[in-house]
């Protein structure tokens, strides 16, 4: 849908399975999990297989984050939930009221764990108190605007520290 005459915007993988995002930059960024992924994609219809030598002439471009609005995601080892906004900014939801008004009376089962190590991908931003605080509508983004986001977030944190696959294992059954 965001693809660009240039081959950026693609989803593309080669023989490990790991799958990256193509950006204009002429960077590929990493799905560090599925759960990320399917955050920004409901399935693995357009992804292309590169060779290995094309993937390998890609350079790493850093982690993706979870897409905003998406899900609440929380340290492994804290009990906060936070909200993600655009720019892999994550905002403390500051009581399950507020979580509650949100992403609705199932909101738990919206908040994911993020490895302590993944969780450096993301910088923190201010609370949310109310749901005033996170207007959910301004935080979405334009399906395509994905890429940017993807970028802009994953260039402002990348560190020569990024690993070279993720954890993504496309599965191309129904």
């Amino acid at each position: 849908a965001f693809a660009q005459s240039s081959g950026a915007g693609r989803l593309v993988k080669g023989s490990p399975e790991a799958v990256y995002f193509l950006h204009s930059d002429g960077k590929r960024y990493v799905f560090p999990n599925d759960r990320v992924y399917f955050s920004w994609f409901h399935d693995f219809r357009t992804v292309e297989v590169l060779s290995d030598q094309a993937l390998a002439a890609l350079p790493i471009g850093g982690n993706v984050t979870y897409r905003p609005t998406s899900r609440m995601v929380k340290i492994e080892t804290d009990p906060k939930a936070y909200a993600v906004a655009k720019g892999g900014i994550l905002r403390w939801v500051a009581s399950e009221e507020t979580a509650r008004s949100l992403y609705g009376p199932n909101w738990a089962a919206l908040v994911d764990d993020v490895s302590d190590v993944l969780f450096t991908n993301y910088q923190i931003g201010t609370p949310i108190f109310s749901a005033s605080d996170y207007l959910k509508e301004a935080e979405a983004l334009p399906f395509e605007r994905v890429g940017e986001d993807i970028a802009r977030r994953a260039i402002v944190r990348s560190s020569p520290q990024t690993p070279a696959s993720s954890t993504l294992t496309p599965s191309l059954a129904p």
